[in-house]
């Protein structure tokens, strides 16, 4: 008998002997939702883009009428019943789940409706006021997770439970149904495993698919909906997860409604009702048992020993992998899709609900419910929300280890550096000056880059937010105020750390030290709270990180220009923004605890610079009142409170969140299929792998003093087993069984063990009998279970052809590249979307199916020796997964090395396979061999195939899965014990007799062939590519040319020009520090928005046959960002060096123009050495910043106290010099109108620019060499990214 268990009905779990939901039944009425508009219908704009007016469209597009994703869909499922939607990859699965959820993001319904009613229930009046919405009886669980990486499965689960579950539900009976959820979805090995992230190892991909279906699990929707609900799970979970479903409809009439990819057959009898759909169209909606005998009645009968699932996938399926195929599948998809829609016409109409209690339709996505007071079980209220999310919140925050040490090395390192900048401050002018300068810098120093970090922050957390939102978990301002105290000790602790340590090194004024101190530091942790407020408010607006930080900038720039340090008298009309500017009270605070009545020794100081002796007199300079300290503090707390307040209620009433849908690629992306034939004609080398007792181990030392235990868990145990060429070899097992590890170890991949871990293999891993050479690592092509490494904004089609000029030998010509190309396209039955954007996290593009065939398509290219595929059919439809099985066999004829490892192999797979290897939890081997073989050994130990009907692959996983479900443990755990003890004394025998045999292979001379791509061929490939992806995200493309020029028309606002009076000086000091140290910023940005996505690809293409020099990739990244910053710059100056009324000429405009592309050019270069050595880019942002914030304080303008060794280093950027450039082109010949009263009360700094040139010792005025040095630095600092991005590579 099969070893899959049976569901138990006489003992229902928690969740099934909860009182029910109430029950509400499903109707779908000719559903057409229409696609998005294509991108050349978007008109761009500085922070986004809008779509074009219809009557500017194009008269094609208004005779052809709009595109539809899918067309005239009809269908039911009662309270009770569950509904499989299945079809191929790109049929619509997803978006109509969407619909029926109402989360179409923005796609409209052109026709038809979506409409639930409370089943058996009658008489009863439809509201229209106060009621709830559709999401509150719909639990839905998305194609992709949504986790946060630091807690454990056990408290995801539990939040979750307590998040959805009526408030009536006692936190005991929270826990059982937690503790129920583990166990019947196989998680309780992992259950008290953190989720992981990119820092730290957690569960496995099928383990998190698990998790984020018991998220929804515990909860009570009346509707569940499941996008792909058993992608990544291996067969015997996704068969219980099935089982559990079906039993969860039936015992409470939950209607559950859920796409399928690959279903096993005996999942069939599970549906009530099922839906096929092929590209839109509808092929059958009905009872499924009815469903085999309708395509029989049209000439498709299901063969023996076919899954019938599969079945009907295949039939309604076009296969474009030849002509002949593909017209011969579309007649016959064309044919049932015209019979169906004759039979829906044919049909009487069906009465419609009565009552209609919610209607999706044409202009409504979402709508009311008929509040039922008596069914609805409310959720927890407000200040239980709090209480839930504030305890998540904390474990999540204070687990992330790295993000706290951050914080306290940020919070040291810019402490100590802007205690150096302003190092043992005297009671000189020059000195004075820098203290003036330091109360200014004292918090936009330190909180600018504490701004960007927590804007990247608040836009990642948003993505979760968003969907929790959609699911209606919780109100905005639980959230906001969870959040707020989670961060509590991280936002005191540090701004304490940095005011102390700035603070105590600058020598700041030590009469009433303690007071004076805690002034500050109170006042910094205002700053602190105001900057996180700000972040809240940009994130909030814009969900984009470019977006969001363009409008803080914004905002920061505004509060900056309005303290009265670097402008003195701002103009009348924007004088309201200091109001509600943290910047202008915090400014006042600091400047009068050090200024006020304090008297400098000024020691032989005669003239105007006497005047600023006095304490007072400096403050009468800025323009400062007599104000009370109190109530600079009680506008701090109140801007910081109206943040907040504005954040929280746009989150409630705007949601700009979610997924956007990727238009069709424009003209240009779309190419002519080549006329030329792909011939391969390259000679590859029939390799042989073979692991010999391959032991492989997870160690991490412990911690004195009891802070971390040593652990250590094995992954692989003694796994030995032979997988020859020209043949497909699989290794199949269940989750966490150490497939992905083992063909990770093949290809050579770097595993990350986690700080403070690290791994430990033994035994041999040979091919052709012989340790692996440098040619045999290059001959192997990996195909990762990840598909996020691909650009977004290019077409699979342009994917595949830059693929094919970079990973093809030299000496093929680009034709036949691009022929290649071609053929793999079709080979893999991507043509239908071959000119669709591969789309992101953010960008909706290709189905996840879609992009899973274009990563293995990317690596079939080259035709490599030994092809490593991890899940090839993972998220692919059964049809589609043939298919590329099929071309993995074909391949595998031709003399190469396939290894896959498969998840949930359909039977017609299965008997494709050549050898298998079978692991089971834990690393260990239960059969390595020939297929056929597998059988006979089970069979021997009493476990024969159940029926002839029965998928043998189904079969082999639920023998070697441990069911965790109560009472089902015990016996399985002893079944696979024995199954493992079994082959490890069958083994012995087999390699006794096969061991010597393979000793003996003929080992084979690899002919070599260099892994990189020449400069002359991958230089201009990767800088079309890169132009090409950064052209289509028009929010990146138009931000990184619009930034400059906008931040300098904020700037000319507030300066106007330029005026000669007593304040000149002052102002020509600030116009000077922002116009140059905002730029490297900018830079920062632009950089941080578009190199990471184009490093994570050229580091996955660098561990392949696709590698091309960091060079290449550095001067195509220079190239194609240098024209947008010449022309941002060229704008830039126009307004500031021009409009500002500074001293200008053609000279003096150009040099100008040419320091603003020196310091943009650096801080996109450090954005790169940081980007290269941290995968994160939240970590990269923050490293980042605090680099540009210590180098702008040191440039001499801000401090004139600056350490000699410090103001040497600080020629080390190109900032120092563009200052010193600058500020002798302005001040050069000026003469500023002070009268004798203005010099006396202080107001006047400096009677001219000759005396600001001499207060800051500019002797040497050489122009043209400061030029020099500009760019030069400018260009070592691009050389210095090319090294980190090279050491980081050496290190792969």
């Amino acid at each position: 008998m099969s070893a899959m268990p049976a569901s138990n009905d006489d003992e229902p779990g928690l969740i099934l002997s909860l009182p029910p939901p109430k029950p509400y039944s499903l109707r779908i009425t000719d559903l057409t939702i229409g696609a998005p508009p294509p991108a050349e219908d978007r008109i761009p704009l500085i922070l986004g883009s809008v779509p074009i007016p219809s009557f500017l469209r194009s008269k094609k597009e208004e005779e052809n009428g709009p595109a539809t994703i899918v067309r005239a869909v009809s269908g039911t499922c009662g309270a009770g019943e569950m509904l499989a939607i299945i079809g191929g990859s790109g049929s619509g699965k997803t978006t109509l789940l969407n619909a029926i959820a109402g989360r179409l993001q923005g796609l409209p319904i052109l026709d038809g409706q979506i409409s639930f009613q409370p089943a058996a229930q009658h008489g009863q009046t439809v509201a229209k006021d106060g009621a709830p919405k559709v999401s509150k009886i719909i639990g839905f669980v998305r194609q992709n997770d949504y986790l946060l990486p630091h807690l454990t499965v056990r408290e995801t689960l539990t939040f979750s439970a307590a998040l959805r579950l009526p408030k009536t539900v006692d936190n005991k009976t929270v826990r059982q149904i937690v503790d129920q959820t583990i166990d019947e979805l196989g998680l309780k090995e992992c259950a008290d495993t953190v989720v992981g992230g990119i820092f730290r190892k957690g569960i496995s991909g099928g383990e998190r698919r698990r998790l984020s279906i018991g998220c929804v699990l515990v909860t009570m929707p009346s509707v569940l909906i499941l996008d792909e609900a058993t992608t990544g799970l291996d067969a015997t979970t996704s068969f219980l997860l099935l089982q559990t479903l079906s039993d969860l409809a039936k015992r409470h009439q939950r209607t559950i409604i859920l796409s399928l990819h690959a279903p096993r057959s005996d999942a069939f009898a599970l549906f009530d009702q099922l839906m096929v759909l092929s590209k839109g169209n509808v092929m059958y909606s009905g009872r499924s048992s009815d469903s085999l005998g309708w395509f029989e009645e049209h000439g498709c009968e299901l063969k023996k020993e076919t899954n019938p699932l599969d079945f009907l996938v295949d039939v309604t399926s076009v296969d474009n992998r030849s002509a002949d195929r593909e017209d011969e599948s579309r007649a016959r998809v064309a044919t049932l899709v015209q019979a169906w829609k004759d039979r829906e016409q044919e049909k009487q109409v069906p009465p419609p609900f009565s009552p209609i209690a919610h209607t999706i339709s044409r202009g409504s996505q979402a709508g009311d419910l008929n509040p039922d007071a008596s069914g609805d079980i409310s959720r927890p209220g407000l200040f239980k929300q709090t209480a839930i999310l504030l305890r998540r919140s904390h474990l999540n925050v204070y687990r992330n280890y790295g993000q706290l040490a951050g914080f306290l090395v940020q919070s040291i390192g810019i402490g100590v550096f802007m205690g150096l900048t302003y190092y043992d401050l005297q009671g000189n002018p020059a000195d004075i000056q820098s203290l003036k300068g330091a109360a200014f810098q004292f918090f936009p120093g330190y909180f600018y880059l504490t701004q960007v970090y927590w804007i990247y922050k608040f836009c990642s957390d948003f993505i979760i937010f968003d969907r929790e939102r959609e699911d209606h978990l919780y109100s905005t301002f639980p959230y906001i105020i969870a959040d707020f105290i989670a961060y509590l000790v991280p936002t005191i602790v540090p701004p304490t750390v940095y005011t102390v340590i700035f603070y105590a090194m600058s020598n700041m004024r030590r009469d009433d030290f303690a007071a004076n101190l805690f002034i500050v530091v109170a006042n910094c942790i205002c700053m602190q709270w105001s900057t996180q407020g700000l972040a809240l408010l940009a994130s909030s607006i814009f969900r984009g990180f470019p977006q969001a930080s363009m409008a803080a900038n914004a905002l920061s720039m505004f509060f900056t220009l309005s303290a009265g340090f670097s402008l003195t008298h701002v103009p009348v009309w924007l004088r309201w923004i200091r109001y509600i500017s943290t910047t202008f009270y915090s400014f006042r605070v600091v400047a009068t605890t050090q200024f006020k009545g304090r008297k400098f020794s000024c020691e032989g100081v005669t003239g105007v610079a006497l005047t600023q002796c006095d304490g007072d007199n400096v403050l009468r300079s800025l323009g400062f009142s007599d104000a009370p300290l109190i109530v600079y503090f009680a506008a701090e707390i109140g801007i910081i409170a109206a943040l907040y307040l504005l954040s929280g209620v746009i989150l409630q009433f705007y949601k700009p969140g979610g997924v956007k849908h990727a238009p069709g690629g424009g003209p240009e992306s779309r190419g002519k299929e080549s006329a030329l034939t792909g011939d391969m004609d390259i000679v590859r080398a029939k390799i042989d792998v073979e692991f010999r007792n391959i032991g492989f181990k997870w160690i991490r030392s412990g911690l004195p003093l009891g802070l971390r235990k040593a652990e250590n868990k094995t992954i692989l145990s003694e796994i030995t087993t032979f997988f020859p060429a020209g043949e497909v070899s699989a290794i199949l097992g269940p989750s966490g069984a150490g497939k992905s590890t083992l063909l990770q170890l093949l290809a050579h991949r770097k595993l990350n063990a986690g700080p403070g871990a690290h791994f430990e293999m033994t035994g041999d891993l040979l091919f052709n009998g012989m340790p692996a050479t440098e040619d045999v690592r290059n001959s192997i092509a990996f195909v990762e279970q990840e598909d996020d490494y691909h650009l977004s904004a290019l077409t699979v089609r342009e994917t595949l052809r830059y693929a094919a000029i970079l990973r093809l030998p030299p000496k093929m010509s680009k034709k036949r590249k691009i022929a290649r190309a071609e053929e793999v396209l079709l080979m893999m039955g991507l043509k239908d979307c071959a000119d669709i954007y591969v789309g992101g996290e953010l960008l909706k593009g290709i189905s996840g199916g879609e992009k899973r065939r274009l990563s293995l398509a990317v690596q079939m290219i080259s035709d490599p020796s030994i092809l490593v595929v991890d899940e090839p059919t993972s998220g692919l439809d059964s049809f589609i997964a043939n298919n590329v099985m099929q071309c993995l066999k074909e391949i595998a004829r031709s003399g190469r090395t396939v290894i896959v490892s498969i998840h949930q192999p359909r039977s017609d797979i299965f008997h494709s396979l050549d050898n298998m290897l079978i692991l089971a939890k834990g690393g260990h081997a239960v059969f390595s061999g020939k297929r056929e073989q597998a059988m006979h050994i089970m069979e021997s130990q009493g476990y024969p195939l159940p029926s002839l009907w029965f998928n043998p692959a189904d079969h082999l996983l639920d023998l070697v899965t441990v069911d965790q479900r109560p009472g089902k443990a015990v016996d399985s755990r002893a079944r696979v014990d024995g199954l493992i003890e079994f082959w490890n004394t069958y083994r012995e025998k087999v390699d006794r007799v096969e061991g010597h045999q393979k000793s003996e292979a003929t080992t084979l001379q690899i002919i070599h062939e260099s892994r990189f791509t020449p400069i002359y061929i991958a230089f201009p490939v990767v800088w079309e590519r890169m132009l090409r992806n950064l052209w289509r995200q028009k929010d990146a493309f138009w931000g990184r040319l619009t930034q400059p020029p906008f931040a300098a028309l904020m700037l000319l606002m507030f300066y106007e020009r330029l005026k000669f009076g007593p304040t000149g000086g002052q102002d020509r000091i600030g116009v000077n520090l922002q116009s140059t140290g905002a730029m490297p910023f900018i830079g920062l940005i632009c950089g941080i928005a578009v190199f990471p996505q184009d490093r994570q690809l050229f580091m996955h293409e660098y561990r392949s046959s696709a590698a091309y020099s960091c060079t290449t990739l550095i001067l195509a990244y220079t190239l194609m960002e240098l024209p947008s910053q010449i022309f941002a710059a060229l704008l830039y100056a126009i307004f500031m060096n021009v409009a500002v009324g500074m001293q200008t000429s053609a000279r003096i405009y150009f040099e100008y123009a040419v320091t603003i592309v020196a310091l943009g050019s650096m801080g996109e270069s450090i954005a790169i050495i940081f980007s290269a050595f941290f995968d994160g880019v939240g970590i990269a942002v923050s490293l980042v910043s605090t680099t540009l914030s210590m180098v702008v304080q040191f440039s001499g303008i801000l401090s004139l106290s600056v350490p000699y060794w410090l103001s040497i280093i600080a020629w080390g950027t190109p900032l120092k010099a563009a200052q010193r450039l600058q500020f002798i082109n302005e001040n050069r010949g000026l003469e500023f109108h002070c009268s004798q009263a203005d010099i006396t009360a202080g107001i006047c700094t400096a009677q001219s620019g000759e005396q600001l040139l001499e207060l800051y010792s500019f002797h040497d005025r050489n122009t043209a060499k400061l030029v020099g040095i500009t760019v030069g630095v400018a260009i070592a600092w691009r050389i210095l990214a090319w090294a980190a991005l090279r050491a980081r590579m050496w290190r792969e």
